[in-house]
């Protein structure tokens, strides 16, 4: 099976959702919900932080582009 290599929305991770957005991280290759935000920039940003915690300096980070914002 071919593996996602990116999300449409441009963070790892981050997936939306009608107006939301999702977003997940893998664990033991089971995908674990972290919440729902109001743009992909909040999103990216609870992903890191979870990526942080679970993998520590290993974890896949966001760069999250500054001024990307959608009003």
């Amino acid at each position: 099976r071919k593996r996602k290599t990116s999300s449409k929305v441009g963070y790892t991770g981050v997936y939306k959702e009608n107006n939301r957005y999702r977003a997940v991280i893998s664990v033991n290759r089971k995908s674990v919900h972290i919440g729902m935000f109001s743009t992909a920039e909040e999103a990216a940003l609870a992903y890191n932080k979870k990526s942080r915690e679970l993998y520590g300096e290993e974890g896949k980070i966001n760069i999250i582009k500054k001024g990307n914002a959608k009003s």
